[in-house]
Order: structure tokens, then sequence, then C-alpha cells
């Protein structure tokens, strides 16, 4: 009798946790995906106030957060430059940049939703 086959991401097959929770620890917060967007979109550093410009509905504090979160997780890096005015600029980490397959997947879903 065959073992049934295993699959590559539910927690069955995994030992600790699912592999889509994992992903999800480092991108599933609000708005987290929306900051790695517009990163990959500009493919430049940018600074806070982009953000809050290209990101509907994100509040000053939430932003924060959410760029210190995913700083802490590695994904973006933060450059403080002590200038006067002091600047500061995001920008996506070798780690971050892996994430280049999954946001092209998911502008192609969700271009393909707009069509149905």
């Amino acid at each position: 009798m065959s073992e049934a086959k295993k699959c590559t991401w539910c927690s069955d097959c995994h030992p600790g946790d699912c592999p889509i929770e994992t992903s999800l620890k480092f991108v599933g917060k609000k708005f987290s995906i929306l900051i790695l967007r517009e990163l990959f979109k500009e493919n430049k550093p940018i600074r806070f106030n982009h953000f809050l410009r290209a990101i509907r509905k994100i509040t000053p504090k939430t932003l924060s957060t959410r760029l210190k979160e995913i700083e802490k997780n590695g994904l973006i890096k933060k450059t403080v430059f002590y200038e006067k005015p002091l600047r500061v600029e995001y920008s996506l980490t070798k780690k971050g940049l892996g994430l280049s397959e999954i946001m092209e997947s998911l502008a192609a879903w969700g271009i393909k939703q707009h069509g149905e």
C-alpha cells in the first residue's frame, strides 16, 4: 500500500506551525502587504510620508507600528540620516525581496478577480 502524498503547506504534514501560519506571522497584519507593495512598486527607499499618502486609511500610529514589526521580522531596513531635519528611509532587505514572487502572484490573482 502506498503512503499518502504529503502536501507542502498544511500543519498535518509539518511539525510545528503550518508554513502558511509562519508566513502570516511576517505579513499577515493589516496594511503589512500594502507597505511592502509600496516598496516593491517604487523599487527605491521610501520615507514615512510616502506610505501615508499611498495607503488609504492607515493612521500614522498604525504605520509606525507596522514598520517596526516588518523591520523586526527582517523584511525591511530602516536607515536614519542625521541631518537637519532628520530623514528616515525604509527599504527592502534580501529577505524582503524574497517575497517578490508572492507579491506578483497576489497581484495576478487580484487582476483576475476584477474580471469575474
